[in-house]
């Protein structure tokens, strides 16, 4: 395959408008993905502009919300704050790369740097990479804590929740470094998407990036809280057989399955929103590398990155809208409830909690299997 490449005067900028480019010739799915037109237009940098400040108010009101309500700070929250963090770090990201695309004109290394570093958006979607990994490790710590209660204590140390973060981070770096290689930069010529070596990289590429974007976190998320619905399912049953003549004790243990419950029915709309809003522009992704003419300058285009780039956005809203914890913190703050139930929210708080231990989702698992 012969890589077609286009550059503007300034070296930084590919021009979807050069009379050389024919749109519907197939030839801009060579053209690379951060090119100009309609996305330099007021509409589409006002939509991307509305995005990332809500992202950025929500997430770190997210994070505001944990850190100041002490009960809400378990192994769960961890990575819950990790997750909006990095929402938070993308929402940021699209400013510069969406509202501002075109850096000055450069020379040298350094200009070799911003163009495969900058240019290929290569942060951004890093970013977004490690929100997807982050969202895996919030299931994969409920999936182990409701249907392996025995081992969730000695996997789920403070020492092995860094260890998986970091190694979430690790790899989203190394798997998005293609981007340095699908690019390069001259003095002469400015940046240029060159494209892969070959046309079998390129399709066995697609394959497993797809894979890793979409399909393979959305298959085991799907998979995992399903499972866990049905084990939370069977527990409620089974204590609500027992309500009659369990005692207190036994009401404490009904509760918490429900509030576990609760949890994963927020966890699993949270999955699905994410299959919803990243589904059409991961897969026309997936058809560029496969080949496809997909065009950069159209609007479909940006619409699949706008709706995928609204998930950095959602989830403050999600937990807002289906969790009584959090809109008890966020009233709390506000100075709608009594200071000390900001201080001291409890199991009662909890309530399809965000934050249920993992010792009493243990008790709840393993005294009525």
């Amino acid at each position: 395959m012969t890589n077609t490449t286009y550059e503007s005067t300034t070296g930084f900028d590919l021009d979807p408008t050069d009379d050389s480019i024919s749109p519907g010739d197939g030839q801009n799915s060579d053209a690379g993905w951060s090119v100009g037109g309609l996305a330099n237009s007021p509409v589409v940098r006002a939509s991307y502009g509305t995005i990332s400040v809500i992202g950025i108010v929500g997430n770190l009101l997210v994070c505001f919300i944990f850190f100041r309500v002490p009960s809400l700070r378990t192994s769960t929250s961890y990575f819950l704050v990790h997750l909006s963090v990095v929402d938070l770090l993308s929402c940021i990201m699209v400013i510069p790369s969406h509202l501002f695309p075109d850096p000055p004109p450069m020379k040298g290394r350094f200009g070799d740097f911003v163009c495969r570093f900058y240019f290929s958006k290569y942060p951004m979607w890093t970013f977004i990479l490690v929100s997807v990994g982050s969202l895996v490790l919030i299931n994969l710590e409920r999936f182990v804590a409701i249907v392996y209660p025995l081992r969730y204590k000695s996997l789920y140390t403070l020492r092995n929740t860094i260890l998986m973060i970091a190694a979430c981070w690790l790899y989203s770096l190394a798997h998005n470094s293609f981007f340095f290689a699908v690019y390069a930069f001259t003095d002469e010529t400015g940046c240029q998407y060159v494209g892969f070596s070959s046309d079998t990289v390129r399709f066995v590429f697609g394959v497993y990036h797809y894979f890793i974007y979409y399909p393979g976190p959305l298959g085991f998320m799907i998979a995992t809280n399903c499972k866990m619905v049905r084990k939370l399912k069977q527990q409620i049953s089974k204590l609500n057989q027992q309500k009659g003549r369990a005692g207190m004790a036994g009401q404490r243990e009904l509760w918490q399955a429900q509030a576990a419950h609760e949890l994963q029915k927020t966890l699993l709309f949270v999955v699905i929103t994410f299959g919803i809003l990243w589904g059409p522009n991961q897969t026309m992704f997936f058809c560029f590398l496969m080949t496809a003419p997909l065009d950069f300058t159209q609007a479909y285009y940006h619409a699949g990155v706008i709706i995928g780039v609204c998930n950095s956005c959602v989830n403050p809203l999600i937990y807002t809208l289906k969790n009584k914890a959090f809109r008890d913190g966020l009233k709390g703050l506000a100075g709608c409830c009594r200071a000390n139930r900001v201080e001291d929210l409890t199991e009662a708080t909890a309530t399809g909690s965000l934050a249920l231990t993992p010792e009493a989702e243990g008790r709840t698992a393993t005294d009525h299997e």
